[in-house]
């Protein structure tokens, strides 16, 4: 399967056209939005987003995106991910959107908050033999590609539990422009990509092997490139 996957538009037309652009040059099967398409709304300018894709495609909202238009998610093609689990394609699709408490903006959870909700999720998608796990996140996990200019991370503790706890074999997530990047982690068997924000014609494009290959192989039959 072949995957685009974006974030951080915040309201940028350079940004969309970045999306609609990438989307017809590698006509993949799957869009994943990790949140963000606005900074603090307007609602109009996430509609106008997501009806212009073609594709199969899920996301969750971004700290950014006022709860009023977290419906925008579920319109056309996109699915909103946040807090649910959903198969696709032999896949096994989680996510979580907002951030954790730091900047005072309109979409945050306190960490103990963000566990309660999410692990019952992950342990529940995580249970199944067949279906490799893929978390879609709009907030890095603590540690992994979330360090801002002053040195300081500031990724989500909780998911980093969870990431380390259920091992999901992809996680796909944005949220802090100045760290994108990959990282495979060859200790845990799990890569995480931070895509960069779309604004700044940042992406990923993601390969994935079978299911059953990707579920016990990931770092063999998952391939990660960041995208301009």
């Amino acid at each position: 399967m072949k995957i685009l996957a974006v974030s951080d538009i915040h309201n940028s037309e350079p940004g969309l056209e970045f999306i609609l652009e990438r989307l017809k040059k590698y006509r993949p099967d799957l869009l994943l939005i990790c949140g963000d398409i606005t900074t603090f709304g307007p609602k109009a300018f996430g509609l106008k987003v997501i009806e212009q894709i073609d594709v199969q495609a899920f996301g969750v909202p971004g700290n950014c995106d006022p709860p009023n238009l977290h419906d925008i998610y579920d319109k056309g093609t996109s699915i909103n991910l946040h807090g649910k689990s959903i198969e696709h394609e032999g896949f096994r699709f989680v996510g979580w959107g907002g951030s954790n408490k730091s900047l005072n903006t309109p979409f945050e959870n306190p960490e103990s908050n963000i566990l309660e909700s999410l692990e019952p999720v992950l342990k529940k998608a995580t249970k199944t033999d067949t279906e490799p796990v893929i978390l879609l996140s709009h907030c890095p996990p603590h540690g992994y590609l979330d360090v801002v200019p002053s040195g300081q991370h500031v990724g989500c503790t909780s998911i980093a539990e969870l990431v380390d706890k259920y091992r999901p074999v992809l996680t796909v997530c944005g949220h802090i422009h100045e760290a994108k990047g990959i990282v495979i982690d060859t200790e845990r068997n799990l890569i995480i990509v931070n895509t960069g924000p779309a604004k700044l014609h940042s992406g990923a494009k993601i390969e994935l092997g079978e299911p059953e290959k990707v579920k016990y192989e990931p770092l063999e039959y998952i391939k990660v490139e960041l995208i301009s």
